[in-house]
């Protein structure tokens, strides 16, 4: 660790993580023993891993990634339609009906 940067080799690129006071659990636990953090790290992993079961829970996807993979998808037609607009307007126009 670095000016306060950690650097995680993730495959062939490396994931930057900066940590600070706005970081909730850098800012409780950047004083304390490393045997506390490492339960406090537990503690959190616990919880997020109940919030995500809730999340899939509540919401019929059985796994969290599906839900990032979802909103991937979305965003994309959203932005691919987005470009697709004349670009005096931002929404289309709608089809006159023909009988």
């Amino acid at each position: 660790m670095k000016l306060n940067r950690v650097i995680v080799p993730e495959g062939q690129k490396n994931q930057r993580y900066d940590l600070d006071n706005k970081d909730f659990f850098w800012s409780r636990n950047s004083a304390s023993p490393f045997p506390q953090v490492a339960e406090e790290i537990d503690m959190e992993l616990n919880r997020y891993k109940q919030d995500a079961a809730e999340i899939t829970k509540s919401t019929g996807i059985s796994d969290v990634d599906d839900i990032s993979k979802l909103w991937a998808r979305k965003h994309t037609c959203i932005r691919f339609s987005l470009t697709k607009f004349p670009s005096e307007t931002f929404l289309p126009t709608p089809p006159t009906s023909r009988l």
